[in-house]
């Protein structure tokens, strides 16, 4: 009796955590998806001077959805911004299909413009609500869209 009992409070304690553990595995997959577009937008930068204007351009594969189950949409916006949307209630529930992670392009704490100078740094924001941000990776959870 005392076996299961024990047993119970081990699963109440590990099935939550291992319920974490896939739903940060879930968005990493969608930062693995932002991150490989950073070399085609470099590499962009470097050959046109100039930024790319959509992920196409940028060698990025635009179509996610058929690559993801987790993630909807892939963009390439202004100035290098790389932004990849979630579908609704696949990473968890209650993460709606206009929460992104979106990866900018920095240099000198500034957001990096010019196409003809080399990036310093990227930094990671999102709109994900507070209560959802423990899944995010450590350089994502601070980060408020700006």
């Amino acid at each position: 009796m005392i076996g299961i009992a024990i047993i119970g409070v081990l699963s109440a304690i590990a099935i939550p955590a291992f319920q974490d553990y896939l739903n940060r595995a879930k968005v990493t997959e969608l930062m693995n998806i932002a991150q490989s577009c950073k070399a085609g937008i470099i590499e962009y930068t470097a050959t046109t001077n100039a930024w790319p204007a959509n992920a196409g351009d940028a060698g990025c594969q635009s179509n996610v959805a058929a690559q993801s189950q987790y993630a909807r949409q892939l963009l390439v916006g202004a100035n290098g911004r790389i932004q990849v949307t979630f579908q609704a209630n696949t990473v968890a529930a209650g993460i709606v299909a206009n929460n992104f992670i979106a990866l900018i392009p920095f240099t000198g704490g500034a957001r990096h413009t010019d196409p003809l100078q080399p990036v310093g740094e990227w930094r990671c924001v999102t709109n994900v609500t507070p209560e959802f941000r423990r899944y995010l990776p450590a350089a994502c959870r601070n980060n408020n869209v700006n």
